[in-house]
């Protein structure tokens, strides 16, 4: 194929080098035979308002929005999809046919479908705690109450931040979720209630981050996630496998979420095994990074 028929796709975001998304896409593009090529872009908060003017012009079929622009992005595009404007934050932008740029948020899919694909287990009827309530916990909660889980709890070190997710949930109508502070001691009575417990604070980024939660809140019934997928094994991860509980990193996540927006903007699956093996491959070879902002960094 000659470079004219070639559509761009790109994550932007400030800072942006350490992004292993376009492993996850090119080697899907690839894979696939596809006409696209997927680049990552350093673009700061007030280069935001030019960049999307000038995407249909420059044969951009869509981008990633990665920290921290996934809130700001939001009065540059035309239309966002029903749950965008829920979480009030997007991540996916697919530029239409007319030049329309419409927004997406595609992490609390990424979340649950890297959960069905490693524990074969959804949502539903499940008693979940949340560890943190920042960005990403917020994306995902909203997204996780629509399968009807029977409780969601969220803990976090502020918690008019953990309640301002709490109040907006109820206002949509899921009454049954709860929050307290996450050195409260009622947490492990909550956690031992728990199927699911999953850490979205970003400690675990940081060699010497303090514990998030004791080792003995966790049991063999747990299903643990770490939202954090570098180190693949963090602290958090460590303790609860040390009690039994069955495991799980972000990579997955950061897969699953990259495949629904693949989908959005080529139309064709995301081939989720040759990508989580590329992947894999290359995290493994990887130092440590430098801490990012968030805990769900694309």
């Amino acid at each position: 194929m000659n470079n004219k028929q070639i559509q761009n796709l790109a994550v932007i975001g400030d800072p942006i080098s350490h992004s292993l998304s376009p492993i996850i896409h090119n080697t899907a593009i690839q894979h696939l035979n596809l006409p696209y090529y997927y680049s990552a872009l350093h673009v700061k908060k007030e280069e935001l308002g030019n960049l999307c003017r000038s995407l249909f012009n420059s044969n951009y079929k869509g981008i990633n929005v990665t920290v921290p622009h996934k809130v700001e992005i939001i009065k540059y595009i035309d239309e966002l999809d029903s749950f965008a404007e829920t979480v009030g934050a997007v991540n996916t932008i697919l530029v239409q046919e007319n030049g329309k740029l419409k927004g997406f948020n595609t992490d609390g899919d990424g979340f649950l479908n890297s959960i069905e694909y490693y524990f074969n287990e959804k949502a539903t009827n499940k008693n979940i705690v949340f560890l943190g309530a920042g960005g990403a916990v917020r994306g995902v909660v909203h997204r996780t109450v629509l399968e009807k889980p029977t409780k969601i709890f969220i803990a976090n070190r502020n918690l008019e931040k953990a309640e301002i997710i709490c109040d907006e949930v109820r206002e949509n109508g899921f009454k049954s979720i709860e929050s307290c502070a996450i050195n409260n001691k009622d947490l492990q009575e909550h956690c031992c209630n728990a199927d699911w417990i999953i850490n979205g604070t970003s400690l675990g980024l940081k060699e010497n981050d303090s514990e998030v939660i004791p080792e003995d809140y966790f049991s063999a019934k747990h299903r643990v996630i770490d939202m954090i997928y570098n180190p693949p094994e963090t602290p958090f991860l460590l303790s609860a496998k040390n009690r039994g509980a069955k495991t799980l990193n972000g990579l997955g996540m950061l897969v699953f979420q990259a495949a629904k927006a693949f989908k959005i903007w080529t139309s064709h699956q995301m081939p989720t095994e040759e990508v989580m093996k590329a992947l894999s491959e290359k995290v493994r070879k990887l130092k440590r990074l430098p801490f990012l902002p968030s805990p769900f960094y694309q």
